[in-house]
């Protein structure tokens, strides 16, 4: 996948809001492999690119792993995460005219553009300065959501906002994933919603 970066976006997104959201796995799961799914959403309405994927970055591996994310309609996820340290790293998508993907970067604090190559950083130096993202255990963690907007013409910011929250993260959700134990994971916890 082609990929094209722009410099100077989403300027300081430390501390990243991570708020967990851990289930624990139904007596069925601890017969098979413990599945972990990782959720949240970007609110790209503001930009006109069409959220398509989000990279975390592996912290607790050397060296660090990038590990995709798929999204869709403003909704990011992945399944069968393994348990680590990860951090957001960059995330973007097609602006809809065939041209390489928009990569909006999560920079690192205390680095600047010119010293900081998102082809090629040097992950044993660079602090993201961002809360880390720790799976622990199987179940659902929802991440939050965060809305981006522009700065000027190029540059951007992110905030975190309440708007769509877990329940309608994860009610759409539903219609995206087909996997049975995942839809399972995301029931559960859209059932504990319900309760309380």
């Amino acid at each position: 996948m082609k990929r094209r970066y722009i410099q100077a976006l989403l300027p300081i997104l430390v501390p990243v809001t991570v708020i967990f959201t851990t289930a624990s796995p139904s007596a069925g799961q601890q017969t098979g492999a413990p599945t972990t799914i990782l959720c949240g959403a970007i609110d790209m309405s503001r930009v006109p690119v069409e959220l398509e994927w989000v990279d975390l970055l592996r912290i607790d591996v050397e060296p660090a792993e990038v590990v995709t994310l798929q999204a869709r309609e403003g909704l990011y996820w992945g399944a069968d995460i393994e348990p680590g340290s990860y951090r957001f790293l960059r995330f973007g998508g097609s602006d809809g005219t065939g041209s390489p993907d928009l990569v909006y970067l999560f920079p690192p604090e205390g680095v600047s553009w010119a010293e900081f190559d998102p082809e090629r950083p040097d992950f044993s130096t660079v602090d993201l300065g961002q809360r880390e993202i720790v799976v622990t255990d199987p179940g659902l963690y929802y991440l939050g959501t965060r809305r981006v907007s522009p700065e000027g013409p190029t540059r951007y910011h992110s905030v975190t906002v309440g708007v769509p929250g877990e329940k309608e993260t994860l009610e759409r959700l539903l219609t995206f994933i087909e996997d049975p134990a995942h839809r399972a994971i995301i029931q559960r916890r859209l059932n504990e919603i319900g309760k309380s």
